[in-house]
């Protein structure tokens, strides 16, 4: 980390048909929330998709060309600007070991760092909350589980419920 500052790596991708020019306004706005939010800004670039790969986006070609430019520049957080699924996120997570966010969700964390009211906070929690119900999936090989069986009976114990 710079100064204590999170190192950013920030991507914009876009599909056929929005233009370059409209990729580029987005990805200007995406450096100002990520400056905004108190990051370093390390790297950027615009990437151009013709089909968003189903479990990583960009695949696996463009993962690995990134991965020697994020150690190089020692990133720790990478923000994508593309609708994409949770699991999306968290396959790029773990394939560079380094956390993912979009920008809803860095828009979310600019809220928090400003909120300064009890009411405010609330609401940011919240918000936060809605965000996150359809992102469980446990953590770090943590799964979600439910406890099987009854009251007095020995079921099989916390699974993974699909």
């Amino acid at each position: 980390m710079l100064d204590g500052l999170r190192r950013v790596y920030a991507i914009e991708v876009f599909q056929h048909p929005t233009k370059l020019s409209t990729a580029k306004q987005d990805e200007e706005e995406l450096i100002h929330l990520i400056r905004t939010a108190g990051y370093s800004l390390v790297g950027n670039e615009c990437y151009q998709l013709r089909t968003p790969n189903l479990h990583s986006l960009l695949g696996s070609g463009k993962l690995e060309a990134l991965q020697p430019v994020f150690e190089a520049q020692k990133i720790d957080l990478i923000v994508l600007d593309f609708p994409t699924k949770p699991y999306v996120l968290k396959n790029i997570e773990d394939f560079f070991n380094i956390e993912v966010m979009d920008r809803t969700r860095l828009i979310l964390e600019i809220f928090k760092k400003r909120a300064t009211s009890s009411e405010g906070k609330i609401q940011v929690a919240l918000a936060e909350a809605q965000y996150e119900i359809g992102r469980l999936s446990g953590g770090k090989g943590i799964s979600m589980s439910r406890l099987g069986g009854g009251v007095g009976t020995r079921g099989p114990g916390e699974q993974k419920m699909d």
